[in-house]
């Protein structure tokens, strides 16, 4: 097991992979499509910066459901799949490239395929749970 120092290095690779390398072309795509569709980006950049805008999935899915392992309720992951796919589709009829949300759409796909449509989408973290043989959930540690 890794000391502090370890830790910290893991957490900051980790956190550092996704805001810069996926979290930044994911920003990208969803700004470039609203655009594209016509939404001023004063409107998403409002949007965005809202609680419900990005820290939601990071507060609320994160900080509670996945925590807690909690996936009664909330949106469930077959809406999650419906909107990714209008999402999908507006952006190829816009000739806009999402190259992070199509993978991400890949997730729902296996997570109906896996009976998770019912759950909220937070759910799909038992996908992983399963592939990697590790249990997600987490008490303060």
């Amino acid at each position: 097991m890794p000391g502090i120092v370890g830790y910290a290095g893991q957490c900051g690779l980790a956190n550092s992979g996704f805001r810069g390398r996926v979290g930044r072309p994911l920003r990208n795509s969803a700004a470039f499509l609203a655009k594209k569709a016509g939404v001023p980006m004063s409107v998403f950049y409002t949007l965005m910066a809202r609680e419900s805008g990005l820290m939601r999935p990071l507060t609320h899915r994160f900080g509670e459901r996945i925590k807690q392992q909690n996936f009664e309720g909330g949106m469930p992951t077959v809406n999650a799949r419906k909107d990714s796919v209008l999402i999908l589709d507006l952006a190829r009829e816009l000739g806009v490239p999402l190259f992070t949300m199509q993978a991400s759409h890949s997730v729902y796909e296996i997570a109906g395929a896996e009976g998770l449509d019912r759950q909220d989408y937070a759910s799909i973290s038992r996908l992983w749970e399963k592939w990697l043989d590790v249990e997600f959930g987490y008490e303060d540690e």
